[in-house]
């Protein structure tokens, strides 16, 4: 099985440098298969995915939350879902959602979804918001080896043209000094920390934080380590300390792709806080909203007060 393994690596190139890693038999669980293991993390086609083809990169470490990752877990996580991402660019799949949430007591874990060209794109995107919202359906273990299967079998990564993305025509808001200074509550090393013009939330704190590198990158798969495990530390930060006033329940999520939903042509991690179950369903009703009407700027008064 290992000289197998090592086949299969090679052929897929998912090869993960500093993280030791091997692929495990695509062995059942009571809810998923287990594609790949690592030291710390394991990629598994979880039973319930938001959307077909969907996988989880979950600790076989840490049973907390996301907070409580260590730096070698967010570490090995990053390598992963950037493997991961390398084998779908080759099937022809260049836009993807990786999406988060930490909730107290539970554990953590992140769903990349892959949306492919086919399809109309608002639907796509509402099944996975209605998956999210109430629950997403079981898929039978024949059906979860299928989505393990196309990310270890050679055979199945068929290099195709890289499809030019609609976003390269639209201006880049991230990359205007302007936007930037009205918007950042905290400047690190590679990262800035934004709150963002419209938010997702309906108390009156209204937490909606955006990671954004500072250099341009329009895709995750262009973000670099540094960048990750700085925008990690922050996100870290940012729970802790929000968990200690009442808001003990973290979105978080990424897009690339206009199908899934990408707006801005710069990539950006967005962290949203709710201390309810009513907040975090009437936050679901605004992403609905958004996605068909489209966002609510602040006023500009109401912004200046909030990122001060």
């Amino acid at each position: 099985m290992n000289s197998l393994c090592s086949s299969v690596l090679s052929c897929s190139q998912f090869i993960f440098g500093a993280v030791s890693s091997n692929i495990d038999t695509q062995s059942q669980t009571a809810s998923e298969v287990i594609v790949f293991q690592s030291p710390r993390m394991d990629v598994i086609v979880p039973e319930n995915p938001l959307a077909p083809g969907a996988v989880r990169v979950v600790s076989n470490k840490e049973t907390a939350g996301y907070a409580n990752w260590t730096y070698d877990s967010r570490h090995e996580s990053y390598e992963l879902l950037q493997k991961i991402v390398q084998i779908w660019r080759e099937e022809g799949i260049d836009d993807y959602m990786i999406f988060g949430k930490d909730s107290d007591g539970s554990s953590f874990a992140w769903e990349i979804v892959p949306y492919h060209e086919s399809g109309l794109t608002l639907w796509k995107q509402f099944k996975v918001l209605f998956n999210l919202t109430f629950g997403a359906p079981n898929i039978s273990f024949e059906e979860r080896q299928q989505v393990a299967n196309k990310l270890v079998n050679p055979e199945a990564l068929v290099a195709k043209s890289v499809k030019i993305s609609a976003l390269a025509s639209k201006p880049d808001a991230f990359c205007n000094p302007e936007v930037i200074q009205n918007q950042r509550v905290f400047e690190g090393k590679h990262m800035n920390v934004l709150y963002n013009y419209a938010p997702i939330a309906i108390d009156e704190n209204k937490l909606h934080f955006m990671m954004v590198p500072k250099e341009h990158h329009e895709k995750f798969s262009e973000l670099t380590q540094e960048e990750y495990l700085e925008a990690s530390e922050l996100e870290h930060k940012l729970i802790g300390y929000y968990n200690d006033k009442g808001y003990h329940t973290t979105y978080l999520f990424n897009k690339t792709g206009v199908e899934a939903g990408q707006t801005v042509p710069h990539w950006h991690q967005h962290v949203i806080f709710t201390a309810t179950k009513t907040q975090e369903l009437y936050g679901k009703l605004i992403v609905l909203k958004n996605m068909i009407f489209g966002s609510s700027p602040l006023p500009k008064g109401e912004l200046k007060n909030r990122v001060d």
